[in-house]
């Protein structure tokens, strides 16, 4: 009797265990919808600041999953979408490494479609002994943290409350996207802890790939810290335009300092002394 009364506390103990979870579930997704975004103070409504980054990459067919031999055209285009994906990637990169504080404002009329733009011309052509393929690009990315180009993170994979690098993230935007803007990139915003609303910094970037109106679902390429339901994502045009060849990093200035040549000190060599005779 004793036995069966314990099963029945145990099986009772359970099904709690089980309520309380799910009404702790529940209560946290209520607070999860609910977030308002923090990027933007309804006091403010000045223009927002724009930020460009810029870079140099180089892109060739081995970079291709499989490695691909096409002929000119084929892997003209392949080059193209590879130095769309390397050029995104290297700026996300660069404004995450940038310590910026963003205020969030408005657009004052300005746009910044489309969100991806290739600029210029070039002929592929096959390495003579490789037989790959290599192409150069200048790649240039905008930062606007305005409102009528911004979203909210909403949900995240897994139905988890946080998401880290590569990770998929569901978004909701201020401003319908038309079906060609995904593939587009994004970079993501948290809120900075000064009690002042209006003010967030880089955690973040990613590349859209559905978008449904202002639906959006994209892949994390690089995080600093976990992203969370309710950060602010801001969309990022992207220009890029082919170069002949890499573009040199500007040589470190040390012109103002003059060279210090230091040489070693010698001494001459001293002859042995040959000891005293003694009487």
């Amino acid at each position: 009797m004793r036995k069966h009364a314990t099963v029945q506390g145990v099986a009772v103990n359970r099904r709690l265990f089980f309520v309380l979870a799910s009404l702790m579930i529940m209560t946290l997704s209520a607070c999860t919808w609910d977030k308002e975004p923090v990027a933007f103070a309804p006091e403010y409504t000045g223009p927002a600041a724009i930020f460009e980054k810029e870079a140099t990459i180089e892109v060739t067919s081995d970079d291709a999953t499989p490695p691909q031999r096409a002929d000119d055209a084929q892997m003209q285009e392949t080059l193209w979408e590879l130095g769309v994906q390397r050029g995104g990637e290297a700026i996300v990169n660069r404004f995450l490494r940038d310590p910026l504080i963003l205020r969030g404002g408005v657009a004052a009329g300005r746009t910044i479609s489309p969100l991806i733009e290739r600029q210029g011309e070039f002929k592929a052509r096959a390495d003579e002994v490789t037989g790959a393929y290599s192409q150069y690009f200048t790649a240039s990315g905008t930062l606007m943290p305005a409102k009528e180009f911004a979203g909210t993170v909403t949900a995240v994979e897994h139905d988890r409350y946080y998401s880290g690098q590569y990770d998929t993230i569901f978004l909701q935007l201020e401003t319908p996207l038309p079906p060609n803007a995904q593939e587009s990139f994004f970079l993501v915003a948290q809120t900075i802890p000064t009690g002042q609303a209006g003010y967030t910094r880089l955690v973040a970037g990613g590349r859209l790939y559905q978008v449904q109106d202002n639906v959006a679902q994209g892949r994390l390429l690089e995080s600093l810290e976990e992203v969370e339901i309710g950060d602010t994502v801001f969309l990022m045009p992207l220009d890029l335009a082919p170069v002949a060849e890499a573009v040199p990093e500007p040589a470190e200035a040390d012109a103002d300092y003059p060279e210090v040549v230091v040489e070693p000190v010698t001494e001459s060599p001293v002859a042995p002394q040959e000891p005293a005779e003694t009487k």
